[in-house]
């Protein structure tokens, strides 16, 4: 199959890479698989002998026509659709309101908005197995001293981990960049109240406060805010440990939901 590089196309064939994505999606007999660009269905193949039902998404129609060649099961479902336009209401419908699991070998440059979406849709994924640029990867799994936006972004709604980084050859045509595979598993409605998140969307408006001009200290960005104040901040970064100088990518995950709180626990939102 041709390469089209204005979808980012880069076909797996290393089958050790397919094998850690199958290994680390821990796919059960009775898991519904949603699988984001299939390719020549490498990846495919291996899904629907041990998943109860794979539909897999891509915009590119010789890529589905490419699966269903190399593919024969009655368990998969081929839709060449662009997956960002699927609702929530889309996805509910394709599984019967059923838990799933998402795969897929993103395309590199709509990387973030495939990572919003998914952890956006009211029906989400238990988790997700996903093949990114490693740089991203980096990004999502930064520590505090590290953070970025979409560090916190991701964080917030899903637990990540690295299963394996992935060298250029391991794809045809071999990407500019460094892959991985990395895995997300979501954040249930419980445990997001252990860990004090009560609204992700407010938490990340306000990280985002910060980033927009994350080389300046917090005490000038989010200080500004009519609701929190420059002394207010002062006194909750060294509640938690950082001096009033402290900027957006020192802190951690955990330390951006207890600053959020701490600067709105007499507010209502």
């Amino acid at each position: 199959m041709h390469q089209k590089k204005f979808y980012g196309q880069h076909f797996l064939r290393d089958q050790s890479v397919v094998g850690a994505i199958i290994e680390a999606a821990q796919i059960k007999k009775g898991d519904n698989v949603l699988e984001i660009g299939p390719g020549e269905g490498v990846l495919t193949r291996e899904l629907v002998l041990k998943a109860k039902k794979v539909i897999s998404v891509d915009i590119d129609r010789d890529a589905i026509v490419a699966t269903r060649n190399n593919v024969t099961s009655d368990r998969l479902q081929l839709l060449e659709q662009d997956v960002l336009s699927l609702r929530d209401e889309d996805v509910k419908r394709m599984f019967d309101d059923e838990p799933y699991v998402l795969i897929g070998n993103v395309p590199y440059n709509i990387t973030s908005k495939i990572l919003q979406w998914s952890l956006g849709l009211g029906h989400r994924p238990e988790r997700a197995i996903i093949m990114i640029q490693r740089e991203v990867a980096d990004r999502l799994l930064a520590p505090a001293g590290d953070m970025s936006l979409l560090g916190v972004i991701v964080q917030l709604a899903a637990s990540v981990s690295l299963v394996a980084h992935v060298p250029r050859d391991a794809f045809s045509p071999p990407p500019k960049v460094e892959s991985a595979v990395i895995r997300l598993d979501l954040y249930s409605a419980e445990d997001n109240h252990a860990r004090g998140v009560k609204d992700k969307e407010k938490i990340i408006r306000f990280a985002k406060v910060a980033f927009l001009q994350k080389r300046k200290q917090m005490k000038t960005t989010l200080g500004a805010l009519p609701d929190v104040g420059v002394t207010q901040l002062e006194t909750h970064l060294k509640k938690l440990g950082y001096p009033e100088t402290a900027r957006p990518e020192e802190l951690s995950i955990g330390d951006w939901i207890a600053l959020y709180n701490l600067t709105h626990q007499n507010c209502r939102g």
